[in-house]
């Protein structure tokens, strides 16, 4: 739609009107003129060349005046969001699936098949790493294609729940076949009565050895599952499966994986007083990473099952009531908001 030679009333009454029609409204503008119709909008838009007057009540400000900086705006402005939903699929998948291993494998093995400072080492990837890497992400022009935010609208859909649930079932299903079966699977031979400190001349035994190397390829299978689900973390999309796609979109994500790699390549190989690991042969270690790869097909074959499967599920997290009209932030949206508004009310004044 164009409308020229439009006075501030036509603009008001234009934006008014898409509003009671349900649609959210955009207004871009460079003059006092504008203002009416900036207050009305849900978001402003003022031209770099535009009046003082009309730059401090607008939203956002284009710096070199090209219209096409809008979409500009709009794409890093839903890749934020799309950031966040990204890191919080992959910090909660992470989370229930380390408690839920660390619980099972205590009553199996009477001792936690993860020790503290590979909890640590653990934390700090889902914690910092994650959000160096996915929250610092570059836009795809997807975001585009995404319908708009509108209220209420819950940044964990529930199609987001869904990869959360799978993903930490089949989590736990693998930490699982490695616990129970890992002794068989990597031929390692010993009881559970066999503690790692039993030391005959001051040496470990070659029971306590082999209890080590089970422990430590539980912790390298977890790590692994993790760095793989952390490539299925960048494309959200309920139907998006290439994982791989713009592969140099984010520098900071590849450089953060590679650096998660290679410090658990010296976990498992080199800092074994740090990570109170044993050494992994080649063969032992990239068996590790197999069963990590799994993640990815797994979480391809989630988005294939019914979207009407997911209404079914419970979630806990309820984002609406928790950012509700009696919460402390929208009181001071709330606040805020009716500040602006007063302003425009006396600028037209």
């Amino acid at each position: 739609m164009v409308l020229a030679r439009a006075t501030p009333d036509d603009k008001l009454l234009l934006t008014a009107g898409l509003q009671a029609a349900g649609k959210k409204t955009a207004v871009i503008g460079d003059g006092n003129n504008d203002i009416k119709s900036f207050g009305a909008s849900h978001v402003s838009f003022c031209m770099g060349s535009g009046t003082a007057i009309a730059k401090q009540e607008c939203d956002i400000v284009l710096t070199d005046d090209d219209f096409f900086d809008c979409m500009n705006a709009v794409m890093f402005g839903r890749n934020i969001y799309t950031n966040i939903k990204r890191f919080l699929m992959f910090q909660i998948t992470c989370n229930f699936s380390v408690l839920i291993t660390v619980f099972i494998g205590y009553l199996y093995l009477t001792e936690s098949p993860i020790s503290s400072t590979q909890l640590l080492w653990i934390n700090l990837i889902i914690d910092t790493f994650a959000a160096l890497s996915l929250a610092t992400m570059n836009p795809m022009t997807s975001v585009l294609d995404e319908p708009a935010i509108t209220e209420g609208h819950t940044i964990l859909k529930k199609v987001v729940w869904r990869q959360i649930y799978g993903i930490t079932l089949w989590n736990v299903i693998v930490m699982m076949v490695i616990i129970f079966g890992g002794k068989a699977m990597f031929n390692l031979e010993y009881t559970n009565a066999d503690q790692t400190t039993q030391r005959v001349d001051g040496q470990l035994t070659p029971a306590a050895i082999a209890k080590n190397t089970h422990l430590t390829i539980i912790f390298n299978v977890f790590v692994q599952l993790t760095w793989f689900n952390q490539w299925n973390c960048r494309v959200v999309g309920p139907k998006e499966f290439n994982v791989f796609k713009n592969f140099f979109n984010s520098w900071m994500f590849l450089f953060v994986m590679v650096g998660i790699a290679v410090m658990q390549w010296f976990s498992c190989n080199w800092l074994y007083w740090l990570f109170e690991t044993e050494n992994l042969n080649v063969q032992q270690y990239f068996r590790c990473v197999a069963w990590g790869l799994t993640v990815i097909p797994a979480a391809m074959l989630i988005k294939l099952t019914p979207e009407r499967w997911v209404e079914k599920m419970p979630v806990g997290i309820d984002e609406n009531k928790s950012m509700g009209k009696d919460s402390i932030l929208m009181k001071g949206y709330d606040v805020a908001n009716n500040a602006r508004k007063t302003s425009v009310k006396k600028t037209e004044v």
